[in-house]
Formats: C-alpha cells, structure tokens, sequence
C-alpha cells in the first residue's frame, strides 16, 4: 500500500518556511519520467540540484532498524522494524515528469538522474511551484513508522534540511516584490537537551545552572520518575529560567498516559513534550506511537530521531488506511549527542566543535544533548564556542509556541 502524502502538503510548506496558504504543489498532469529504471516502482534515492548545478543532498525514504532494550544482559542484534503499517512498506521515492508545464515557468530546481535532469520546481513570475513527488520526498522525512521495538539506526541518507532553506530563501525571493509580507526568517538557536538519568549533588547541579548563565544558554531539562527527590532538582532548573519536561520509558499508550499524570502531580505542571530514555528499563523512541500518546496527552512538542532535521518542524502522521496528515505535534531539532559514553574521555567534543558552529545560520536549531553529570569541561568549551556567534538561546517550549505563533500569523493573513 502506497502512503498518501496529499495531505501532508501543509507540514511540508511550513518546514520549508512556506506559508501553508500559498498554492505551491504543482500536482496537474504528471506522467512518468522516460528511462529504464522509471518502470520500476521509483528510485532508491534522488540527488537534488540547482539548475546551475548547485547539489543540495539526497533525498530518500529512511529506512531505519530496530532493537528491543534488555532488562538485563546482552541486547539482541537490530532487525528491521516489527509490525505492517504503510510506513514500513514505503521505501523509494517516486519520480514523475510533469506535463503542461507552461512555457514560461523556469526550472529551478532538477533531479539528476544519472544521464538526465527532471524538473521538479519551478519559478513562474512571483511564484514557486515544486512537484508533487517533490513534496512526497520531504513529508516522508517529517513522518515515522510507528514502532514496537526501540528506534537503532537509520540505514540510509537523506538531507531534507538543505532542499527545505533552499525551497524556502527562493519562495521568499520570488516574493520579494509582494505586497502582503512572509512569516519572518527565525534567527538560529541553541537549545540544551539535558536528560536527568542519574542524581547529583545540588552543589553541583548550581555550578551547571550558573555555567548556563555565565554563557546565556537555556535548557530543556527531562526527568525520568524514579525519583521524587528530584522535585527539588526540578524547581532549581525553573527558578533559574529553564524549561522541565519528560523522559519517558514507556512502552505503550496506558504508561505514557500514567507518566503524564504522574509529572503533573510531582512537579504541579503537566509536561509539554517529552524525550525518550533509552537506558535498561525504557522501551526506547517509538516514533508515531508516542507521537500519537503526546498528542493524546495535549503536548505541544515530541522528539524525532535519524533525520538531519535542525530546525522546530511540524509533524506527519500516516493512518493504518496509508494516509497522511497534518499534526499538531511539532519537534526540535534532532539532536547531537556531546556524550559518547559515561568514561571521562568517551565524548564527541571535537566532532561538535567542526560541525555544530557552521550550523549556525537562519533557521537553524543546534539542539546539544548531555547529562548533567558527564563531560562538563567539555560542555562548557562547546557551548562557549556556540554562543560566540551571537545566537538565540530558547527552551524547546519557546520554540513550539513560536512556530504555533508563525501558523496562526499565516492562518489570518
């Protein structure tokens, strides 16, 4: 069964920065595209390029791997994920040439296939059209399968991010001359992700929240619920700014649910998002069905995993009918983990400094992942290097209700 993306078309626009009132998706007469392969039931992945021949990344359909977490002993080896829905069947990307094309719309953006390039965006005055399977090829990136066992790895690449800022910086050059103004372009954002695995002494849990002050840096802090000592930890990170939120271990919809109540009661707030632990004892990132808990739950934000996504983006989810649709679920940027492992020098503090700094553009959100009591020279020396640029620092929860503030603005205009 072939997912329909249709649907979806909203979350794609708003990821790529895009009105989701701006008649963009060029869906009119499509027929396939000549070459041998085109016969098949589409491609393994598509290079992107400009029409000047700018390559902006691959595009594919994630295809991830599963692996349930022991209680205790050896973890199995990972499988491919467990379970028939939709998702799990959708794996190429399709590949269409687009009929009655107007002469005077101009191709702007290709997909190279090898000894040919098929448009797949348009410029046409003030205007920008993309293709339908250009629009699938980004939704599939936004949605996740709905998963029984802990998420492990992506066994493929794809970079949604670069087409999304680019599809975006065009549409808002194409309208540069409109009277009616765009959403405006977010400046880049830092966000600390902490996840609260282990107590610490509040000693040193001060000299971390006078660390974030000293660099201007705000968290978004998960708690576990082993612990009720960690109410006071809780209230320590609020009074100084920062952002508390769950670290589930659920494995179905009932705990999470329980979870949920549970946080409400012991820190008087109920959790606006939430992250998945992923030591002995958790079930792990579920994808789609702890989305669907979220929602359920009335959280504004979720988490996504295996996408080279940096940036808040809206959410897709796909029905057991294969039919997709637009959330109100949003989620972070996926984030880069500073700690490697729990020894002293089990870090990737220098892989962060090269890559995390250029990062730093509109747009862009460099979520950082550590724990509390792990690598704190380290996160002091990344964190520095980040702030130097001059970016914004916000709590997950800004950020979702800055992107609901952004939808709402283009739902009125």
């Amino acid at each position: 069964m072939k997912v329909n993306w249709a649907d979806a078309t909203d979350s794609v626009l708003r990821f790529c920065g895009i009105p989701s009132e701006s008649r963009v998706v060029m869906d009119a007469g499509p027929t396939p595209a000549d070459g041998p392969r085109d016969r098949g039931d589409g491609y393994d992945e598509l290079l992107i390029r400009t029409i000047d021949g700018t390559c902006l990344g691959k595009l594919s359909v994630p295809i991830v791997e599963t692996r349930s977490i022991p209680i205790e002993g050896e973890a199995p080896p990972p499988t491919p994920p467990r379970g028939n829905h939709p998702m799990l069947h959708e794996r190429r990307l399709a590949l269409h040439r687009c009929s009655d094309v107007p002469d005077h719309w101009r191709p702007v953006l290709i997909a190279d296939r090898m000894d040919e390039r098929i448009p797949i965006a348009w410029s046409c005055g003030r205007d920008l059209r993309i293709s339908s399977d250009l629009r699938d090829a980004l939704a599939v990136e936004l949605a996740f399968p709905p998963l029984l066992d802990g998420y492990y790895a992506r066994k493929n690449d794809g970079d949604p991010s670069s087409v999304a800022t680019w599809l975006g910086r065009e549409y808002r050059r194409s309208r540069a001359a409109s009277a009616s103004p765009d959403p405006e372009v977010p400046p880049a954002t830092v966000t600390l992700r902490l996840d609260y695995d282990r107590p610490i002494e509040h000693s040193n849990l001060r000299s971390l929240l006078d660390l974030l002050t000293s660099v201007d840096v705000r968290s978004s802090c998960g708690f576990l619920l082993r612990r009720e000592e960690d109410v006071d930890v809780a209230r320590m990170f609020e009074d100084s700014g920062h952002e508390i939120l769950l670290h589930t271990e659920a494995g179905d919809r009932d705990a999470f649910l329980r979870e949920c109540d549970l946080f409400e009661a012991r820190f008087c707030r109920r959790p606006l998002g939430y992250t998945a632990h992923g030591g002995r004892g958790s079930a792990g990132y579920l994808g789609q069905r702890q989305w669907e808990w979220a929602i359920e739950a009335g959280m504004r934000y979720g988490e996504m995993l295996g996408r080279k996504i940096h940036r808040m983006h809206p959410l897709v989810i796909v029905d057991s009918a294969g039919i997709a649709r637009t959330t109100p679920l949003v989620a972070p940027g996926v984030h880069f983990s500073l700690d490697a492992g729990m020894k002293p020098e089990a870090h990737n503090l220098d892989a962060l400094l090269a890559l995390c700094p250029r990062m730093l553009q509109p747009e862009g959100h460099v979520v950082i992942m550590n724990h509390p009591d792990l690598h704190r020279d380290e996160l002091r020396t990344l964190l520095e290097a980040l702030m130097a640029q001059a970016p914004r620092s916000l709590t997950f929860a800004d950020l979702a209700s800055e992107h609901e503030s952004v939808v709402a603005q283009g739902d009125r205009s």
